[in-house]
């Protein structure tokens, strides 16, 4: 029937020229072919027209094939009818015809044919869309609209409104409202009433969805002529009245012109809409059944729009045999109808709507559980390490009331977090922890620049250390690093690790987040770390373990920032492309997404030759001193990944790349660490990072043995020292380089951390800087007690137990080393204005063991407690 209805037209004519083909052949021959085609004449020209036409039509068609370009099916009819029409005339009158000059059996009129191929060509040659649902990419926004795919549970209510509807026996209108939040899943449900309605042959099923328009005039318009649609198999009289009566609603016919002739001439209809709408009513009503308009996204429509659309349902289409079922979000429509003054907002809505269902809310269990059934579909060979995944994340739930779905509210913010989910693992399944991943895809979907920020692992994010771990947890490498403050804690703290971790400093400072989604952050953070190191449940595949980082990362930078081919090139540079490569890379802020493709290079499978090899090692330290742009110096480079690069383990770096021994790599590396600079930055850190993750290892020679790290670190000191002009960030790194972090050997199995101090360094920085910078020196230690100044006798001061005093170990050792002897001759050189008060104020701080008031009347030291005053009534 809808093809007969598109093409009826077409067969009207079809049926009259059968009717009478002898009369309109007789036309044709009579009219066309005596009075104007036996005129025209054949010749060369005319043949190379044709041909050329021909030539021209078969390159555009193969063109529009290459573009895909679409004919719809429907339309193939008229081609085919016009080739079966020019067959008939060319059979019954060839003679007719006027042939090619040197081809008397083709026909100029044979150019038809081609014209009526091409549509037929361009149908057979687009190619067929394939419907494979089990490999869609993404989940749409699409609701639901069979039972089978309810996992929310909610096919039984549906069924009962269903029923509701089918019993209902009112002889007048009736509106259902079906009431939930955005998100909640109004359309699905609507969708699962449906379903249990289409089946009957009593109803006329209606889909109206009034958000696809723009104006109040074409949501009217577009909503009778979709009931208009749905009728019209039914009864083609009342299909017109329906189309009258909508005509007579909107007016459409009238303007002020024609409506004063047509009264003139006594043309305009007495009736009024009110009849119209009586007499349409009775119409319906013989039809024998009932019209089920499903009206959905009510609460997307501007608020004069939903109270148009509410006088609709109410009055203007309130037919005895429409019943509505209407979702919507009643906070909305409540917002809308004051709006449009209507003062009781609540009352109006029960005069329309006989009864409301509001949806139960989605619980963040029917989240958690929409997640984990999306999420099987499409990794089904990973069933149950999903449903391990979840099971931990449904306990923390219900007992620790900690979750990290908080962020997704809804079933749509459920897909989108899918489809993030869907992309980024496609290949990588089988090297994840699919928990772990889980985790941190949610941060890059709900907390992007959390995500951003954990990418930057030199910044954020340490090696665990193997204290007070066992078994496979001691292979638990990296935690979020913490602040200075809380270092001194007991690696198997139970205090959570992103509460004491400079990323949520980081995260806190940047403000963008509130305090319950910060929370929440540290749900997903802490759950990623496993700072409970009693879990045990730390797998080789984990993020935390071994080298894994990176892997979780994948899909950080796109492959339009840094295509492989590019990083091809890079590896496959000598050393000066290199930095050219890398040089342009910072500059268009690219750097970061090389990175990524840097930390994924296996040495051993991706190098091949020596050169090679030291070209890879001697850019690495190139982009590692590079200046950055957040609080580090240097740009930096993962120091595991570093050393992994370096490392030497069972002599494999000098049989894979040909060095003749380990003597002659050690020399290639020690030529980076000694190259001639100004400043040593990025080298010394590195060196104490390695010194402190592997100082209880005796194998330890690449890059150097412990005894030379520290005579690298003397140089180092050294050369930075003569840098110094005051108390600012050089004089604090060459502080830094008087101390490294070694182990002693606590029991048979186990080893104890302390802090070393190099003493050539501390000897130096104590005789030879700190004398020149005294008295600011003396002014930095110390400091004014928490709140100082917010109450009027809350002016005590104290000395800091941080750095610098660490370098004298006590407050005792600090007094000791300002009387030194060997500290006065220095004073000779550099006169101290501050040194006395200092001292007399120490020694008391010394004797109290805590904060004392002290009236200090050095300038610079009076300015800094001055600063240091936050309020004061």
């Amino acid at each position: 029937m809808k093809y007969i209805e598109k093409h009826k037209t077409l067969i009207i004519l079809l049926v009259f020229f059968v009717a009478f083909n002898h009369f309109l052949i007789s036309l044709y021959q009579e009219f066309i072919v005596d009075k104007f085609l036996v005129k025209a004449d054949n010749s060369i020209l005319m043949d190379g027209i044709i041909i050329l036409l021909f030539i021209f039509s078969i390159i555009w068609t193969i063109s529009k094939i290459k573009k895909g370009f679409f004919v719809k099916s429907e339309k193939l009819i008229y081609p085919v009818i016009g080739i079966i029409a020019y067959t008939i005339i060319r059979l019954n009158y060839c003679d007719s015809l006027i042939p090619f000059k040197h081809f008397e059996v083709l026909k100029y009129f044979d150019f038809i044919y081609i014209i009526c191929l091409i549509p037929v060509a361009l149908t057979l040659a687009l190619p067929k869309p394939t419907n494979n649902n089990q490999n869609d990419k993404f989940y749409d926004d699409n609701p639901i609209d069979k039972n089978d795919n309810d996992i929310l549970g909610r096919k039984t209510k549906a069924i009962q409104i269903a029923r509701l509807v089918k019993n209902n026996k009112s002889k007048s209108s009736i509106a259902i409202g079906i009431v939930g939040k955005w998100g909640d899943g109004k359309s699905s449900f609507m969708n699962l009433i449906e379903e249990n309605l289409k089946e009957d042959k009593r109803f006329i099923i209606v889909q109206f969805n009034s958000w696809l328009n723009i104006s109040v005039k074409s949501i009217i318009q577009d909503f009778f002529n979709t009931v208009e649609k749905e009728i019209t198999p039914h009864s083609f009289d009342i299909s017109k009245e329906l189309k009258k009566y909508a005509s007579n609603v909107l007016s459409v016919n009238k303007n002020t012109t024609t409506e004063t002739l047509l009264n003139a001439v006594n043309l305009l209809p007495e009736n009024s809409l009110s009849d119209d709408f009586d007499s349409l009513n009775k119409l319906l009503n013989r039809l024998n059944k009932k019209v089920i308009v499903f009206f959905d996204d009510l609460d997307r429509l501007q608020p004069n729009e939903v109270f148009e659309v509410l006088k609709l349902i109410r009055n203007t289409a309130s037919f005895d045999v429409f019943n509505y079922i209407v979702g919507y979000d009643k906070e909305y429509i409540n917002e809308a109808l004051k709006n449009n003054q209507i003062p009781n907002p609540e009352k109006y809505c029960e005069k329309i709507f006989l009864k409301e269902f509001p949806l139960a809310p989605i619980t963040q269990k029917d989240i958690n559980k929409y997640i984990k059934v999306r999420f099987i579909e499409f990794l089904p060979t990973k069933k149950d390490e999903i449903n391990d995944a979840f099971s931990d994340i449904n306990l923390h739930l219900d007992y620790y009331q900690g979750n990290v779905f908080a962020s997704i509210k809804n079933i749509r913010n459920a897909k989108r977090y899918l489809n993030e989910l869907r992309i980024s693992i496609e290949g990588i399944e089988n090297e994840v922890d699919l928990k772990d991943f889980m985790l941190i895809k949610l941060l890059k979907y709900s907390y992007y620049d959390v995500y951003r920020l954990m990418f930057d692992k030199q910044q954020f994010i340490d090696n665990r250390g193997n204290d007070g771990y066992s078994g496979q947890e001691k292979f638990n490498n990296y935690k979020l690093r913490e602040k200075e403050s809380d270092k001194k804690s007991l690696p198997f703290s139970l205090d959570k690790s992103f509460n004491k971790s400079i990323l949520k400093e980081e995260i806190e400072r940047i403000g963008i987040y509130k305090s319950d989604e910060i929370e929440t952050i540290g749900i997903i953070c802490d759950r990623i770390f496993k700072d409970n190191y009693r879990n045990g449940n730390t797998t080789s595949t984990s993020l935390a373990y071994g080298q894994n980082y990176y892997k979780y990362f994948n899909d950080e930078i796109d492959d339009t920032n840094f295509l492989k081919k590019d990083f091809l090139i890079f590896i496959a540079s000598d050393f000066s492309k290199m930095i050219e490569i890398v040089d342009k890379a910072k500059t268009d802020d690219r750097l970061v997404a090389l990175m990524l493709f840097i930390y994924k290079l296996n040495i051993f499978e991706d190098l091949s030759t020596k050169v090679q090899y030291e070209n890879f090692v001697k850019i690495l330290f190139y982009i590692a001193n590079l200046d950055s742009d957040n609080r580090w110096r240097y740009f930096g480079i993962d120091n595991k990944f570093l050393h992994n690069v370096t490392d030497n383990y069972k002599n494999k770096i000098v049989s894979t790349f040909e060095y003749k021994d380990e003597n002659e790599l050690k020399a290639f590396l020690k030529s980076i660490f000694y190259k001639e600079k100004k400043y040593y930055d990025f080298e010394p850190d590195y060196l104490k990072s390695v010194y402190n993750d592997y100082g209880t290892s005796n194998s330890l020679k690449i890059p150097f043995t412990k005894e030379e790290i520290i005579e690298y670190l003397i140089f180092c000191f050294d050369v930075n020292s003569k840098q110094i002009e005051s108390i600012d960030n050089i004089f604090w790194d060459c502080y830094r380089l008087c101390f490294v972090k070694d182990w002693i050997k606590a029991t048979p199995n186990s080893y104890s951390g302390y802090t070393k101090v190099v003493e050539p360094n501390k000897e130096k920085f104590s005789f030879e800087i700190i004398p020149s910078l005294l008295d600011d020196f003396l002014v930095h230690i110390v400091v004014p007690q928490d709140s100082y100044g917010e109450e009027k006798n809350n002016f005590k001061v104290g000395i800091s137990n941080k750095s610098p005093i660490e370098l004298f170990g006590t407050i005792q050792g600090l007094i000791d080393y300002l009387e030194s002897n060997k500290l006065k001759q220095k004073l000779y050189e550099y006169p101290s204005e501050f040194i006395t008060e200092f001292l007399d104020f120490a020694k008391k701080v010394e004797i109290k063991k805590e904060f004392i008031d002290f009236n200090f009347t050095y300038g610079a030291m009076k300015q800094k407690l001055e600063n240091s005053i936050r309020s004061y009534d």
